[in-house]
């Protein structure tokens, strides 16, 4: 996080918080992975690579909590990244979406059973469609020993 504040800190409008994103504000176990990008809230599979080095307490917000928090009334473009959890985080973000104050959602969604508890493409996609959201692209699909993400 040190890291990324210091990459921001001359950026104008740009703001940085050290917490993780979910469904609910609380904490929750980061699965710290020793192949860094496949840390994850979520378990891995045995279909994952690396192994857990490290699990680490982490305070978690939900984006409809954190949006009145910071006085956030519209989201452009939200971008989860969040190996698996994105469904929550989107679950997080209902209020804000059922309101339309999101325009435009960009996550990734993992196909294979690469983390344990992966909720299904139909569960997701249903999701977003009862909220008035559409499936506009794949992007950059990821192949993993006959895995594949987008």
């Amino acid at each position: 996080y040190e890291q990324l504040k210091a990459n921001c800190r001359t950026l104008p409008g740009v703001n940085t918080w050290n917490c993780g994103v979910g469904s609910t504000d609380g904490t929750l176990v980061f699965q710290e992975n020793e192949v860094t990008e496949m840390s994850s809230f979520l378990a891995p599979s045995v279909f994952s690579c690396g192994k857990i080095v490290k699990s680490t307490q982490v305070e978690v917000a939900a984006l409809d909590s954190f949006a009145i928090k910071h006085d956030i009334d519209f989201i452009h473009i939200l971008k989860s990244d969040a190996q698996g959890f994105d469904f929550e985080v989107l679950k997080g973000a209902s209020d804000l979406m059922e309101e339309n104050r999101i325009a435009l959602i960009y996550f990734e969604f993992i196909f294979s059973d690469m983390y344990k508890n992966l909720p299904s493409f139909h569960e997701v996609f249903r999701y977003l469609c009862e909220r008035n959201y559409s499936l506009v692209t794949f992007y950059e699909s990821h192949f993993q020993e006959e895995l594949v993400s987008w």
